[in-house]
């Protein structure tokens, strides 16, 4: 009795931690790749594939070993269809700390070559260690206290964005670039390519920089 009530301990604890374990960071290409997975899987469901590596017969073309005019139709709806769905949502990607604050990094893409992303803030003890939050609720909901989010410009974000803490300040990587320089005791931009409209996202990093530097 005392074994068997100390296993049931044990096991509501795993239990408990399972369900309370904390989300790690991740990447776009991570989400890329279980879209991809996903895909696959339905290109069998509409008899597309033989399996996951073989066109079926009806849908190829034999001189190229890719998808023959009717297949490739298929695909791409499939793929389209597929692809609106799953960025219905937005992903986590990152959080980093500074004293008791959370700052939680969100990513979502309108299409192939286009992300959207936004920073948000809490306490340690309210994060709420959420992977994936739709976008009605970003939009609407007050709960995810948004500071910072993708700069709605001409010109397509296609570089996948990070943060990270220097001191005093919260940087916004895009690609190689750093993008938003942000005080974190103020709460307010200092440097960004929404602030500096008249000069490039090469230069809005060496103004970071520079910045940094004083």
């Amino acid at each position: 009795m005392y074994f068997k009530r100390i296993l049931l301990n044990l096991l509501a604890f795993f239990s408990f931690s399972c369900q309370t374990k904390e989300l790690e960071d991740t990447t776009v290409d991570y989400y890329l790749n279980q879209l991809e997975e996903i895909k696959l899987k339905e290109f069998i469901t509409q008899n597309l594939y033989v399996d996951k590596k073989t066109i079926a017969p009806e849908y190829k073309d034999v001189s190229t070993n890719t998808f023959n005019k009717e297949g490739l139709k298929k695909s791409k709806e499939i793929e389209n269809k597929l692809f609106k769905k799953y960025f219905y949502n937005y992903y986590f990607l990152q959080k980093t700390r500074f004293n008791e604050t959370i700052y939680s990094l969100y990513f979502t893409m309108n299409d192939k070559d286009n992300i959207n992303w936004f920073l948000s803030k809490t306490n340690k003890e309210n994060w709420y260690n959420i992977r994936e939050i739709n976008r009605e609720e970003v939009l609407k909901s007050s709960r995810l206290n948004k500071i910072l989010w993708s700069y709605n410009s001409q010109e397509k974000n296609k570089e996948h964005p990070s943060i990270f803490i220097n001191n005093k300040y919260l940087i916004v990587q895009q690609g190689n670039l750093n993008t938003i320089l942000f005080d974190l005791i103020t709460e307010k931009a200092v440097i960004s390519e929404e602030i500096n409209k008249d000069i490039s996202k090469e230069n809005v990093h060496i103004k970071i920089q520079e910045y940094l530097k004083k």
